[in-house]
C-alpha cells in the first residue's frame, strides 16, 4: 500500500509540474457520463507498464528511496 501510494503521489506531482511548465490549466476529472477522447493516454496502464521495467524500479530506488524488494 505504501509503494502504491508513493507511486500515485509521484505521478500526481509529476503531471502537475508538467502542466505548470507547459502553461496548461489544472487537470480536472472528467464528469460522469462524458465520453473519453480516443487520443487520451491511459496513464494507469502506462504506470503499470513502467513499474514492470526493472530499470525503472532501480531508478525509483536510487532517486526516491524505494526499498527492496523492488516489486
Amino acid at each position: 500500500p505504501d509503494t502504491v501510494r508513493f507511486l500515485l503521489r509521484l505521478l500526481d506531482d509529476s503531471f502537475r509540474e508538467i502542466r505548470r511548465l507547459a502553461g496548461k490549466p489544472p487537470h480536472r476529472n472528467q464528469a460522469a457520463g462524458e465520453p473519453a477522447a480516443s487520443d487520451e493516454k491511459n496513464f494507469a496502464a502506462e504506470c503499470a507498464m513502467k513499474c514492470g521495467e526493472p530499470a525503472f524500479m532501480v531508478f525509483l530506488e536510487e532517486r526516491h528511496g524505494l526499498e527492496r524488494p523492488l516489486t
